[in-house]
C-alpha cells in the first residue's frame, strides 16, 4: 500500500458562512473515506459511516470551526489496467479563501490499494 499525506491549514472568518469539503476521487476509481473533525466522526450516506467516491459535506459555519482540526482517510482501489496510479482532490469553501489540492500516487502494481491521509487545521 502506497500512502499521500496532506497536512495543512485552512483560514476561516468569524461569520456564520458554511464550511464545504469536496473529495473528487479522479479516474473513476472506487474508495472509501472515514472522516474525524476534533476526533469525532462525521458520519457518511452509507450504513457504517463512510463516504464513497467523490462527494461533498457541510462541515460547519466559519465561527463552529474555529481551532478544530479535520482528519480524513481515504481508501482507493486502483482497478485500471494501466499504471495511472489514483488522485484526489480536496477542496474547501466558505472560508477566506477557496483550498484546493491534488494528491496523487503511483502504485506498483495495479489492483492494488492506495491510501490518502489529510489533516486540515481550521485557524483564523
Amino acid at each position: 500500500m502506497i500512502t499521500d499525506t496532506l497536512a495543512d491549514f485552512y483560514q476561516i472568518n468569524d461569520t456564520d458562512q458554511p464550511i464545504k469539503l469536496k473529495v473528487d476521487v479522479c479516474f473513476g476509481q472506487n474508495s472509501v473515506s472515514k472522516i474525524l473533525l476534533n476526533n469525532q466522526i462525521i458520519s457518511g450516506p452509507e450504513s457504517d459511516g463512510c463516504f464513497v467516491r467523490s462527494f461533498e459535506k457541510i462541515l460547519g459555519t466559519n465561527k463552529e470551526l474555529e481551532g478544530k482540526k479535520l482528519q480524513m482517510t481515504t481508501l482507493v482501489l486502483n482497478k485500471d489496467k494501466n499504471p495511472d496510479g489514483t488522485m484526489l482532490i480536496i477542496s474547501l469553501t466558505g472560508g477566506i479563501t477557496q483550498y484546493a489540492q491534488k494528491l496523487e500516487t503511483y502504485p506498483a502494481e495495479n489492483g492494488g490499494v492506495e491510501k490518502y491521509s489529510i489533516r486540515i487545521r481550521f485557524c483564523k
